[in-house]
């Protein structure tokens, strides 16, 4: 291994140690360094957009139920994988949003009333008696 991939390798471990750091419980990402780089992840850069990418893609699937084959990731920033990200989450609150709000309209509008013809009934025999 040159000294070059010995810094890459050195600074990609700092990373994702540093974030491990950070993260409660005990789902982490794992430290081995080969195995990062057999999956083409040689930087924290690439790391980084790679984690990037696999929460855009997990979002998307669990909102539209598939994985999101149509957005091209490769060109794309980590800033703007993460706003895709972003947009999509914010889309499924506004949906959700939507669908309770119709949801509790329908719920008004179809609440029990009184049959009509029972109100006319009812408010002839009150003035009947009087």
């Amino acid at each position: 291994m040159s000294v070059q991939n010995q810094i890459e390798a050195a600074c990609l471990l700092a990373h994702i140690e540093g974030i491990n750091a950070q993260i409660a419980g005990t789902s982490k990402f794992h430290t081995n360094i080969d195995m990062w780089n057999q999956s083409g992840i040689f930087s924290p850069i690439e790391f980084d957009k790679a984690i990037a990418v696999e929460t855009l893609h997990n979002v998307v699937k669990d909102i539209t139920g598939v994985r999101p084959r149509w957005i091209d990731t490769d060109e794309m920033s980590i800033e703007e994988i993460e706003q895709e990200t972003r947009d999509y989450l914010y889309d499924a609150r506004e949906d959700r949003r939507r669908e309770h709000r119709e949801k509790s309209e329908r719920a008004r509008a179809n609440r029990y009333r009184p049959n009509r013809a029972m109100e006319l009934a009812l408010s002839k025999a009150i003035i009947l008696s009087k």
